[in-house]
Formats: structure tokens, sequence, C-alpha cells
């Protein structure tokens, strides 16, 4: 990448061969940042300048969402202004003049106020070879002895994000990841590698080795991994759920579970022009290879719904009827299809939503309720009043079923709920005045 122009990358410019030019770098295996100095006219003129292991501006070859790329060059001298993160350090500026040295500008650090995050980069390999890696965010006063519950974050590849910082917010689509490290989480974002014909495949193939990486670490609680994915993570979700049985809970948000049903489908905004979502399907995200009456064997098999017989997984699904770029039918089918099997599942719409969650209000409902239900499973506390009974079509927006309810059930097979049910027997005094006290006592952990 060529910085130039006060920043500005600009195709068309011819560079005149006798004026050093300053480069940009990315190191793959490392997510370091770079500057080189290019002389054209020089044999061997290319000179590595500094290596940075922190972010400055976005790797091309992998977006980076939410990243403002910031660099400003002084009009009379050689002097820039680059903006510089972390997900340790919020985002500040620094000087230079050589690209060698940095000079501290700001120094604004909003997170020191709080319990913060580091992120680490993993490595490991598919069962083709092929390289992976991963990010996993930790707490900033994490514990070596302990073990974590984890909670596992996906959308093709994120590891270019590694030196980001991540803001905390309201959850309107994918979980927040400091939000959920604040809280003792550990959260793990694997890059996924894909296949044409075999999305199903790639994403097993690619995340599965990621957590047998993990839980080799003593810190993790293999008993305790959730997995959380929004859209085409949504889809990813269903996937895995369907595929491998090691998660003690998930959540998918506006995700696919039907390829062929999809097929057909036509999207409210007509964004797709009338043709349904078979452009996403066909040759696009979905990778399937071919017309649906052409290859239906690659259809079935990357449709989580033809396998939900094989989910064991506790799923909460969220998708709203007002969803622009994923049919809504797409939840319907998944919930039906696991509620006539027993399984356990709930479902979550909103009206004011699309493809996210649109709304504050909403937002912070959705972030309860996400929370909620990953403490349940993942930290053994008991479960809120609406997933052990529900709530009525009748009192929704009235009734928030948030109260957390030790003497109920969210399944005859939960056994954080039986654990908890013992307990409320024991000493229901205990629960009347604190909702807040779910920590099992060390008998029943």
């Amino acid at each position: 990448d060529l910085i130039q122009n006060h920043g500005v990358r600009n195709e068309n410019t011819i560079l005149p061969a006798n004026k050093p030019l300053l480069l940009t770098g990315f190191w793959e295996n490392t997510k370091q940042n770079g500057f080189f100095k290019l002389e054209m006219n020089k044999k061997n003129g290319l000179q590595l300048l500094s290596v940075q292991s922190s972010l400055i501006y976005a790797n091309p070859k992998q977006t980076i969402k939410g990243l403002t790329v910031h660099r400003a060059k002084a009009d009379n001298a050689d002097v820039w202004i680059v903006k510089k993160q972390t997900m340790a350090d919020a985002p500040n500026f620094v000087l230079t003049s050589d690209f060698k040295s940095f000079k501290q500008l700001t120094d604004i650090q909003p997170q020191k106020k709080y319990r913060w995050a580091t992120s680490e980069l993993l490595s490991w390999k598919m069962p083709d070879g092929r390289a992976c890696q991963g990010i996993l965010y930790r707490p900033e006063d994490f514990d070596t002895t302990r073990k974590y519950p984890v909670i596992i974050n996906y959308y093709e590849k994120h590891s270019a994000r590694l030196h980001q910082f991540l803001r905390p917010s309201l959850i309107d689509a994918d979980l927040n990841i400091p939000w959920f490290v604040s809280r003792g989480y550990l959260v793990f974002v694997p890059d996924i590698h894909y296949t044409v014909g075999k999305v199903a495949k790639s994403v097993v193939n690619s995340i599965l080795p990621g957590v047998d990486e993990l839980i080799k670490r003593r810190f993790v609680d293999s008993l305790a991994i959730g997995i959380q994915g929004h859209s085409f993570g949504g889809y990813e979700t269903n996937i895995l759920i369907t595929e491998a049985n090691l998660f003690a809970a998930a959540v998918e948000g506006a995700g696919a579970s039907d390829l062929i049903s999809q097929y057909g489908s036509l999207l409210p905004s007509d964004r797709s022009n009338g043709t349904g979502v078979q452009g996403q399907e066909k040759g696009g995200q979905y990778r399937v290879d071919g017309l649906l009456w052409e290859n239906q064997r690659t259809y079935i098999e990357n449709s989580p719904i033809f396998k939900a017989d094989k989910v064991t997984t506790p799923l909460l699904i969220f998708h709203n009827k007002g969803d622009e770029a994923v049919p809504w039918g797409q939840a319907v089918e998944l919930f039906i299809a696991l509620r006539r099997l027993e399984k356990p599942v709930w479902m979550l719409q909103y009206d004011q939503g699309g493809h996210g969650v649109n709304t504050a209000k909403d937002q912070m409902d959705y972030t309860t309720r996400m929370t909620q239900f990953f403490d349940h499973y993942l930290k053994r506390a008991p479960a809120p009043k609406w997933m052990t009974h529900g709530i009525p079509a009748s009192m929704k927006s009235i009734e928030t079923g948030y109260a957390l309810d030790p003497a109920g059930n969210c399944g005859m097979d939960c056994k954080v709920c039986k654990k908890w049910n013992v307990q409320f027997i024991r000493t229901p005094d205990r629960f009347l005045n604190s909702e807040s006290d779910w920590r099992l006592d060390k008998d029943l952990e």
C-alpha cells in the first residue's frame, strides 16, 4: 500500500523514479504493521523502517469493520500524524518524520476505568495441513490458575483485527467482545478457510481444530464453551450445532438453515431484484457451485435443517420478520424443527428490527437475554423466567421474564437447573432478595 497524497492512495498517479516512496506492509503471520522506504533507482532499494505490534491501517485482504484509518502529512514538511491502537490501548495520535521513531501526541485511555481485555494470536493446522489462525481475547486480570468459560465468535476471517481496539456497546448483531470479556469470559475468534461447494465441511475443519488447540490450555473450561454468530456467522452456528456436540450453548442471529427454501425466497426490501437469494448462494457467499437443479446434493449437504435431529446444543435464535438480507422463514423452519424434536430452543423477534437490532431498547433487551443465556449454560447461573416459562405473545413488551428462576427448569435434562432446584429447596430464602447472587456452592460446582 502506497503512502502518498496526504494518505490517499491514487491508482492513476505516475511515480517519479528518482523520489523515495514510503510504503506500508502487513505481516500475515503476526498481524504487525510496518513501514518501508523504496528507492526505485537503486538496486536493493527497499529499506525496512519499522515494525509495529499495533494497528495503524487496515490489511487490504481483510476488511476490518469499524476501523477508521487516519494518517496525514504536513503541507510543507516531511512530518506525519498517524493513529495507532492495540486492543489494550485506545486509538491515539503519534507524530513521526522518519517512520522509525514516533512521538505520542495524545493519550486518551477511557478503558482504564474498567476491566479491559488483551488479545493473543493462536495458530493451528486444519486436517488438510493448511495453517489457520484466530484471536483469543482475555481479561486484563487474567489468572492462569482459574478455569474460564469461552464463547467462540466467527465470520469469514477476522485475525487481522488482532491489534484493533474494540469498543463496548449494546449488542445489535454479533456479541460485543469487551462486554463479555469484562464479565470473565474468554472470547475466541477463529478464521475460516472455505472450499467451494463444501462450506459446512470448511466451517467444521477450520473451527474444531482451533477449539482442540484452545482446550489444551488448562485455563479453559472445556465443558463451558459456547458459540455465537450473526448473518453468515448465524448460518455457520447452525452448521456447527448439527455437526458437533461439544458446545454447551449456541446463539445464532439472522442465519440461514435451509439453502433450498432460501433459494426460492424473496426479501422484504426486494434488494435481490426479484431473484430471491439465489445470487448469494450460486457464486456468492454461500459458495454453492451450480443451480439447485444441477447440484441438489450440495444444497442438502450444506443445509443444517436436514441434520436438526443431531442437535444436542441448547440454541437461542434471533431473527426479525423485517430482515432484508436473510428470510425470516429460515429461523422459523429451524425453530419448529427443533421444537418438534423436543430440543432446547428459544427464539427472539423484534418488531422494529431488520437484519440486526435497531432500537436502543431492543439492543438492551438482546444484550440482557444473550448474557443470561450464556451465563446459565457457561457460568452455571440460574435460568431466567423467559427460559423456564416463556413469554406469551400477549405479554410481549410488557413482561420481560428477566427474573432468575432457581426453582424452575429450562429443560427436562438441564443439569444446571437440576442443581439449582436442589439448592433452592435447601435454602429458598437465599433467593428472595438477591437475584444477582447466583454463584453455585462448592459442592454444586
